[in-house]
């Protein structure tokens, strides 16, 4: 059900857990909040190459993975973007979460030497389950979010 390299669920048991998450919330009326974070290179930086890339990712998702509440439960989704369920927590909750990883996995040193991928940026995206609304579409939403409305870091 996980991935053992960051600590994060795969993403097809991600997709079903936030589904449950999503109907249990409706029933309990309780809040539940999503964040999604998209990893980028910041602008100036040289571009890494696709092994490097691919393990400071997985740096980044064990990193997201370590500063969420024992509740949570996040997803590398593709080789950029990190999804997190918030249970019991609203917009605001999930808005400081996002901004905590982008924040910490910004000050981290990634750049290692001359094989590094050097700096990064997050583009953050923010949602609370809508009535009537499922998981996926939580997800689609938070995604789409990302590039229409996407917080800068």
């Amino acid at each position: 059900m996980g991935d053992v390299r960051t600590g994060l669920f795969r993403r097809e048991a991600f997709d079903l857990h936030l589904a449950r998450l999503a109907a249990e919330h409706h029933l309990t009326g309780r809040p539940l909040g999503l964040s999604v974070l998209r990893m980028l290179q910041a602008p100036g930086a040289r571009e890494a190459d696709p092994q490097v890339w691919k393990r400071g990712f997985s740096e980044i998702a064990s990193l997201a993975a370590r500063l969420m509440r024992e509740a949570d439960c996040g997803a590398a989704i593709g080789d950029d973007v990190i999804a997190i369920a918030l249970p019991a927590a609203g917009l605001k909750a999930a808005r400081r979460t996002a901004e905590r990883i982008a924040s910490v996995a910004e000050c981290t040193a990634f750049a290692a030497g001359d094989n590094g991928a050097g700096p990064l940026v997050f583009e953050q995206s923010a949602v609370e389950l809508q009535p009537g609304e499922s998981g996926p579409g939580m997800l689609a939403r938070a995604l789409y979010a990302l590039d229409v409305q996407a917080i800068p870091a």
